[in-house]
C-alpha cells in the first residue's frame, strides 16, 4: 500500500517541480561556496542598488513590522515623507514578510536567502509552464528548462534588484495564464498573475503585462487556423477584460506608487521613440559568451543562458521540418524581443518609456524565456517527428555557434584563453552527449545515463557562471555587522539622554564610508537606525523635499537623494538638526559623547535647533530664494524673527593661486567659523583639500554641499585646493564665508522661544498641545503635502506652504489640541480600485459558472 502511494507520487510532476527549484537552489550554494558568499561564507550579496538603497528601505519595513507605526508616512524618509508610495514600489512582494526574522544587522543575510528563494521560484514556476504548456515526455528536459531560466544572466547579475526577481518568477505563469486563456477560456490564472506582478513591483511588472499582450497574440496564431475574426475579436476582449481587471485589483498599491515615483524622477521618454540603434543590432549577441559583462553598456544585455539552449535555438532557425507556422511564430516572437536591444524605440517601449542609465535592458529576463520557449517548441516537434531532429543540424549549430564566438574573440576580445576554450568544450560536449542520446534513443537505462550527464555538465556550467558573476561580492558580513551594532548602541544612548519626542540626528559618514569615499552620503539609514534625519535615496523622492535642501546647501537638483556630507550650524539649526556623530568639531556644538565605533568620531549637540514647531513671528510668504544657500539661511532666520537687519555671514575674500593645480586662498578678515560652496555644480567630481589636509570629495551626483572648513582667526589664510584638476578656466563660482557665530545664536534662541513640542510623532501621526495668550502662526518642520489633515481642538484647519517647502499654520489664543494624519495620494480611490476590481472579477466568474451550468441542465 506505502509502495503504491510513492508510485503514484513519483509518476506525477511533482518530483519535477520539487527538483526545479532544489537545482538551481543547489547551483547557488556551489557558487557561493566558492565566492565565500552567504550562507556558505561571510561576503555578502550586497551591490550596487541593493548596497546603497535597498538595504535601508527594507531595514524601515523591518523596523516598521516589529513597531506597529505604519506604512504611511515617516520622518526618516529625508524632512519626512510618503512611504506608502516607496512601500508599493519597493516592498510589496510577500516574500518580503521574512524579513520580520532578522536583525538590522543580519539584513545582507537576509538578501542572500531571498536571492536563493526566489531564483529557486523561478526554476519551479519554469517547470510548471514547461510541463503544462508543452507536455514534454523527457523529464530531463524538463529540469534543464527550468533551471535554465532560474539560472539566466539576468536572474544572477540583477539580483541586486531584488525585487526585479518576483517579476521574473511570475513571467512563466503570466505565459501559461495566457495559454489556458487563448486555448481553454480559463482567466483566473491570467488575472491574479496581473496582479500580483503589479502589485510587488509596477515597473517590471508593466513588462511583464506588454509581454502578455505579444504573447495573447503569439499564441492565438498558433491556435487559430480555421477561426474567424469574430473569434479574435471575443477572445481579444476577453484577455483584455482580464489584465484590465487585475491592473485594477492592483490599485490600491499600483495608483500610490506611480504618484510618488511621478514625484520624484518620473519623467517619460517619448522623444527617443524616433528610429535610431544603439548598437549594432547583431551586437548583442556577444553576450551569450559566459563572461560577457553586464550593466556596462546598452548594447550588452545580461542574456547568457546554458549553451544546450542556444544550440537548440540554432537548431529551430535552421531546420526544414518544423511547421512554418510554428517556426514562423516563434522566430519572430524571440526576434522581436532581440531586436529591442539595439532598436531604441523598442527600448524605450518595454522599459515603461523611460530611458535607462543603468541596468540596461531591464527587460532581458523576458528574451531568456522566449529562448527557454523556443527550445521547447523544438523538443516538442522532435519528439512528435523523429525527422525534426538531425546530426547534420546539431553539427551545424554547434561549429556555428563555436565560429561566432571565435571570430568575435578575435574582433574583440570575449575572455580568457581559458574561458574561451572552456566555452567550445562546453559545446562539444553538449552537441556530442545530444548526438549519442539520438543515435541510441530507445535504449532507457543509456537514455538516463545519458540524461544524468547533461544534467551534471548543466550544473557545472551554471555554477561556473554563478561563482564568476558573485566575484563582484566583496563587502563582509561581519564587518557590516559591527558597523550596525556600533550605530544601534550610539543611536539608543543618545534617546536615551533626550527628552524631547522630535529632534534630528545627522552624521557625516556612512557603512559605505570605509569602502568609498569617507563622507559617502548616508542614503537612507536613518531608516536603519530609527532616527530623524536629512538623508534620502529613492526613486520615491520627493521633489519639493530635494529642492528645498538644494538651495540650503546639502544636495545637488534632481539627484534622486539627499546627502548630508558636512556640518552647517546656521542650516542645521533650522532644520531641527540636534545632534551630529562626525569626526570634527562642528562649529556651533557640544561634544556629548564619544562614537561607539571609535575612529575618533564623536556625538555632538546643537542646543539652538529649532523644536518642531517655530512662531513666525514675520511675513514668509513673500519669500523666495537667495543667491546661495547662506543668504537663504540668513532670509529663513530673519523672516521667522520679523527682522531683515540681521547679517549672519560676511563673505570673504579670496584669489586663485599660482599653483598649477586649481587652489585659492582665502582671507580670513573676522575670527569665526568658515564655510564655502561652489555655485557651479556641473564639474567633474574632484577631491577637496583644506591646508593640505583632504576634507571630502565634492561636485558630481552625491557632493554638492556646504563646506565648513574649520573656525579661525581673523588674519589667517586657508588654502582651498581641488586635487588632480587642471581647468583654471572654469567658472566655479565659489562662495567663502565667515559665521558671526554669537549673533546666530543668539537670534536662533530667540527664534526657539515658545516653540511647539508635540507629545507624539509616529508615522503618519502627530499630536500635541500648546498654550498662547494671542492667535499664532506655527511654521512646523514637516514638508508641505496636501496628504495631511490637521486638526486643531477637533476641528480641521488649512494650512499653507511657506519657505517654498514647509507647513505653516494658525493656532488660536489660548489652548489648542493639535492632531495631525496622513493620507498618501492615491490610496483611497486605489483601494476603491481593488475592491471594484476583485468585486467585478468574482461577479464575473460566477455569472459565467452559472451560464455553464445552466446550458449543461
Amino acid at each position: 500500500m506505502q509502495n503504491s502511494k510513492l508510485r503514484k507520487i513519483f509518476d506525477t510532476n511533482i518530483p519535477v517541480y520539487i527538483l526545479s527549484f532544489l537545482i538551481p537552489v543547489l547551483v547557488l550554494l556551489i557558487g557561493m561556496w566558492i565566492k565565500d558568499v552567504y550562507p556558505m561564507g561571510d561576503r555578502s550579496v550586497l551591490l550596487w542598488d541593493l548596497e546603497i538603497q535597498y538595504t535601508d528601505l527594507f531595514a524601515w519595513f523591518r523596523n516598521v513590522l516589529h513597531s506597529g507605526e505604519g506604512i504611511l508616512y515617516s520622518f526618516s524618509k529625508s524632512l519626512g515623507g510618503n512611504m506608502f508610495g516607496l512601500y508599493s514600489l519597493y516592498l510589496t512582494s510577500p516574500l518580503n514578510l521574512l524579513i520580520y526574522f532578522f536583525e538590522v544587522e543580519d539584513i545582507p543575510a537576509f538578501f542572500s536567502v531571498m536571492t536563493i528563494i526566489k531564483i529557486g521560484l523561478a526554476g519551479l514556476t519554469m517547470s510548471v509552464f514547461v510541463t503544462k504548456r508543452f507536455r514534454l515526455q523527457n523529464r530531463f528536459v524538463v529540469l534543464i528548462c527550468a533551471g535554465a531560466y532560474a539560472l539566466f544572466e539576468y536572474n544572477i547579475a540583477f539580483c541586486s534588484n531584488i525585487h526585479f526577481l518576483d517579476s521574473v518568477y511570475m513571467l512563466p505563469m503570466a505565459a501559461l495564464g495566457v495559454w489556458q486563456l487563448v486555448n481553454s477560456r480559463k482567466k483566473a490564472l491570467l488575472y491574479f498573475t496581473a496582479a500580483y506582478v503589479i502589485i510587488c513591483n509596477w515597473y517590471i511588472g508593466y513588462m511583464v503585462c506588454l509581454f502578455t499582450v505579444f504573447d495573447f497574440l503569439f499564441e492565438y496564431y498558433l491556435s487559430s487556423r480555421g477561426k474567424k475574426l469574430k473569434d479574435f475579436l471575443q477572445t481579444g476582449i476577453r484577455y483584455a477584460a482580464v489584465m484590465i481587471l487585475g491592473v485594477l485589483t492592483s490599485a490600491v498599491f499600483f495608483l500610490p506608487a506611480v504618484l510618488a515615483a511621478m514625484n520624484g524622477k518620473g519623467t517619460l521618454s517619448f522623444d527617443k521613440l524616433i528610429p535610431d540603434f544603439h548598437v549594432d543590432p547583431l551586437y548583442p549577441l556577444r553576450a551569450l559568451f559566459i563572461t560577457a559583462p553586464t550593466n556596462s553598456e546598452h548594447g550588452l544585455p545580461a542574456v547568457y543562458v546554458s549553451y544546450i539552449i542556444v544550440l537548440i535555438c540554432i537548431m529551430m532557425i535552421i531546420n526544414r521540418h518544423i511547421a512554418k507556422r510554428t517556426k514562423r511564430a516563434v522566430l519572430t516572437f524571440l526576434f522581436f524581443v532581440f531586436i529591442s536591444f539595439s532598436f531604441v524605440p523598442f527600448e524605450i517601449i518595454w522599459t515603461d518609456f523611460k530611458e535607462t542609465y543603468s541596468f540596461h535592458h531591464r527587460y532581458a529576463f523576458v528574451f531568456g524565456f522566449l529562448m527557454i520557449m523556443t527550445a521547447c517548441f523544438f523538443v516538442k516537434e522532435a519528439e512528435k517527428d523523429r525527422r525534426v531532429f538531425s546530426l547534420k543540424d546539431l553539427a551545424l549549430s554547434a561549429g556555428a555557434l563555436v565560429i561566432y564566438f571565435g571570430v568575435q574573440d578575435l574582433v574583440k576580445q570575449l575572455g580568457t584563453t581559458k574561458q574561451i576554450l572552456l566555452t567550445f568544450f562546453i559545446i562539444a560536449v553538449y552537441a556530442a552527449l545530444m548526438g549519442i542520446a539520438y543515435m541510441l534513443r530507445g535504449r532507457r537505462k543509456v537514455m538516463l545515463f545519458i540524461g544524468c550527464g547533461v544534467l551534471l555538465l548543466f550544473i557545472s556550467e551554471q555554477a561556473y557562471n554563478v561563482q564568476n558573476a558573485f566575484g563582484r561580492y566583496n563587502i563582509s558580513l561581519a564587518e557590516y555587522k559591527d558597523y550596525a551594532v556600533d550605530m544601534k548602541d550610539t543611536v539608543s544612548r543618545i534617546k536615551d539622554s533626550e527628552s524631547s519626542v522630535f529632534y534630528r540626528t545627522e552624521k557625516t559618514f556612512s557603512e559605505m564610508s570605509h569602502r568609498r569615499n569617507d563622507r559617502e552620503p548616508a542614503a537612507s539609514e536613518g531608516f536603519v537606525y530609527e532616527y530623524n534625519g536629512l538623508t534620502h535615496y529613492s526613486s520615491t523622492y520627493d521633489t519639493i523635499v530635494n529642492d528645498f535642501l538644494t538651495e540650503l546647501g546639502y544636495c545637488k537638483k534632481d539627484a534622486m537623494m539627499v546627502n548630508y556630507a558636512d556640518s552647517n550650524f546656521l542650516a542645521d539649526s533650522l532644520l531641527g538638526v540636534k545632534y551630529l556623530i562626525t569626526e570634527t568639531h562642528p562649529a556651533g556644538m557640544e561634544k556629548v559623547s564619544d562614537y561607539a565605533g571609535g575612529e575618533g568620531r564623536a556625538v555632538y549637540r546643537n542646543d539652538y535647533a529649532l523644536s518642531f514647531g517655530t512662531v513666525s513671528r514675520g511675513n514668509v510668504s513673500e519669500f523666495e530664494w537667495a543667491q546661495d544657500p547662506f543668504e537663504s539661511a540668513e532670509t529663513i532666520l530673519n523672516d521667522i524673527l520679523g527682522e531683515d537687519d540681521n547679517e549672519f555671514y560676511t563673505h570673504l575674500p579670496f584669489e586663485m593661486t599660482e599653483d598649477e593645480e586649481v587652489s585659492w586662498n582665502i582671507h580670513v578678515t573676522e575670527a569665526g567659523p568658515v564655510y564655502v560652496y561652489f555655485k557651479n555644480n556641473e564639474h567633474r567630481e574632484a577631491d577637496v583639500y583644506v591646508n593640505g589636509e583632504f576634507k571630502q570629495t565634492y561636485f558630481a551626483r552625491s557632493y554638492r554641499n556646504v563646506m565648513y572648513l574649520g573656525t579661525f582667526d581673523a588674519g589667517e589664510t586657508v588654502n582651498l585646493k581641488l586635487a588632480d584638476t587642471y581647468d583654471k578656466d572654469y567658472d566655479y563660482q565659489l562662495v567663502a564665508v565667515r559665521l558671526d557665530e554669537t549673533l546666530a545664536k543668539e537670534k536662533l534662541r530667540q527664534a526657539g522661544e515658545n516653540g511647539f513640542d508635540p507629545d507624539m510623532v509616529t508615522g503618519g501621526s502627530v499630536k500635541g498641545s500648546y498654550d498662547s495668550d494671542e492667535a499664532v502662526k506655527m511654521i512646523l518642520q514637516v514638508p508641505y503635502d496636501e496628504g495631511w489633515k490637521i486638526t486643531i481642538n477637533g476641528k480641521i484647519t488649512s494650512y499653507s506652504e511657506v519657505f517654498n517647502g514647509l507647513i505653516e499654520v494658525e493656532l488660536p489664543a489660548g489652548h489648542s489640541e493639535i492632531e495631525m494624519s496622513y493620507c498618501p495620494p492615491g490610496l483611497i480611490p486605489g483601494t476603491a480600485g481593488t475592491a471594484a476590481g476583485i468585486f467585478l472579477f468574482a461577479v464575473w466568474t460566477l455569472a459565467e459558472q452559472r451560464y455553464i451550468r445552466r446550458k449543461k441542465g
